[in-house]
């Protein structure tokens, strides 16, 4: 007679994985969706306004990795390996969005080299230090070069965490402060809000840490690529219509 966990790791992941997926890409497009309602900024570009998407995506990301940090969690009900590969995958997708976000703003508009310099406004300045940490914690978390670096690799874990919230810190100061996409006190209020919630959460886990044994799924690891890339898709395609939408209605009102 089977086990529970035999009997689970037979069965079909569908459930979780539709789940886990709406999930994934609404933690993704919550920041761009809030910032489209209103009183909802004025349009200025369609590619300008999605590359600052991009940018909002990037802050969710960051967020849902404090959430999903690599270690077994009860939902979804995946094998161990499914959660280290889904957060080295998000904070691949992280990076990519970055250079997205800051090179598609450099496309439409060259001048913003000028807010790269040491002399940019503080928010910018703040960006651009956030950019460098994350570059950072990307190149350290590569596993030779984390191997290289550091031997032991809870000491690892600490330094990773630490410059995490610190990237966190200088993102969400470059949004709050910059004001244009969120133009409303309600809006910055819920960016906060969501912000508290997530680092309570982390750090109720840092302090109560417990082990949890989830129940096995046949190659769950595999599932992380499909959920990472494929919810990404989903969310860039998201932006790109809100983007699109928020031009079509201020070109309207113009007219």
């Amino acid at each position: 007679m089977k086990s529970p966990a035999e009997l689970h790791a037979g069965r079909k992941p569908a459930p979780h994985a539709l789940k886990f997926a709406l999930l994934l890409a609404g933690c993704m497009l919550a920041p761009v969706f809030v910032v489209s309602l209103y009183p909802s900024p004025p349009g200025i570009s369609l590619f300008w306004d999605w590359a600052n998407a991009m940018g909002y995506l990037v802050v969710a990301n960051c967020l849902f990795l404090f959430v999903y940090k690599g270690r077994v969690r009860t939902f979804p009900a995946y094998s161990g390996r499914f959660f280290a590969n889904l957060h080295r995958d998000l904070g691949y997708i992280t990076v990519v969005l970055l250079a997205a976000h800051i090179g598609l703003l450099l496309a439409v508009e060259p001048l913003l080299l000028e807010h790269l310099k040491p002399t940019a406004p503080l928010h910018m300045v703040s960006g651009s230090l956030a950019t460098i940490l994350m570059l950072v914690l990307f190149l350290s978390s590569i596993p030779p070069v984390r191997r290289r670096l550091w031997r032991d690799y809870h000491v690892f874990r600490h330094v990773h965490a630490i410059v995490a919230v610190t990237v966190l810190g200088l993102l969400l100061y470059h949004i709050l402060v910059s004001g244009f996409y969120l133009n409303s006190q309600w809006k910055r209020g819920l960016l906060i809000v969501a912000t508290a919630a997530v680092m309570a959460h982390y750090a109720r886990g840092k302090v109560f840490s417990a082990t949890i044994k989830a129940a096995p799924v046949r190659e769950s690891r595999k599932y992380s690529h499909k959920f990472s890339y494929g919810c990404v898709v989903v969310a860039l395609l998201g932006s790109f219509s809100l983007a699109f939408l928020s031009n079509i209605e201020w070109r309207n009102l113009s007219d």
